[in-house]
């Protein structure tokens, strides 16, 4: 008899990126389909995660050269900090960023096993993890439900975007500098926070 619930995961992938920008109000906000013009991703930061006790298992950060050819947004750059220039002198080509994502990916899901998300917002994220990983004929699977800590945050704090949420749940971060892996520990860390206050309110 199987007593594990259906739908159960072991391991989780929190994900974010910094972005040169974004196309708003499209359903890929890394590509404008009536222009053919793009954004990438400059930053990505990965957390692998035991589902089970929300344990740290690997993380892995990159950084990561502008192609010369992805549109650039200097909001998005004000934003996390990271100029062309910046990434010129410490940077990783795309092609690289792939190949080190790749590696820990089949470290820990094979080659075809679904890969389950966190992140906050991740449908943002994931738009752009795919483009990447597209970029080199990578074709990944992915469970069809993400963990999502803007709708936990809406949900449970009634908030409405990361820097309110981490704030109120006692996470400290500059709002002035995003950091892609210090984003993914922060989302990881309101999921471990939500579940202990629900574990004390509701015995679990």
């Amino acid at each position: 008899m199987n007593d594990k619930p259906r739908g159960y995961v072991t391991r989780l992938l929190v994900l974010d990126c910094e972005t040169s920008g974004l196309v708003c109000n499209s359903d890929d906000p890394s590509y404008d389909a009536k222009t053919g013009q793009y954004f990438q991703a400059v930053s990505w930061g990965l957390i692998v995660v035991d589902a089970i006790n929300l344990k740290t298992i690997e993380e892995l950060y990159l950084e990561i050269k502008w192609d010369g050819k992805s549109q650039w947004s200097p909001k998005a750059e004000s934003i996390h900090g990271l100029t062309k220039q910046y990434l010129e002198q410490n940077g990783i080509d795309r092609q690289d960023a792939v190949e080190a994502i790749g590696n820990l990916i089949i470290n820990h899901w094979g080659p075809s096993s679904a890969i389950h998300v966190l992140g906050h917002n991740p449908s943002f994220d994931l738009a752009f993890f795919k483009r990447d990983m597209r970029s080199e004929g990578i074709e990944l699977k992915f469970g069809n439900k993400r963990i999502d800590t803007n709708s936990v945050g809406f949900t449970v704090f009634g908030t409405h975007n990361s820097d309110d949420l981490f704030e109120l749940v006692g996470i400290k971060r500059d709002p002035k500098n995003h950091n892609a892996l210090e984003d993914a520990r922060g989302a990881l860390e309101v999921i471990r926070r939500t579940r202990a206050l629900a574990n004390e309110c509701f015995g679990g």
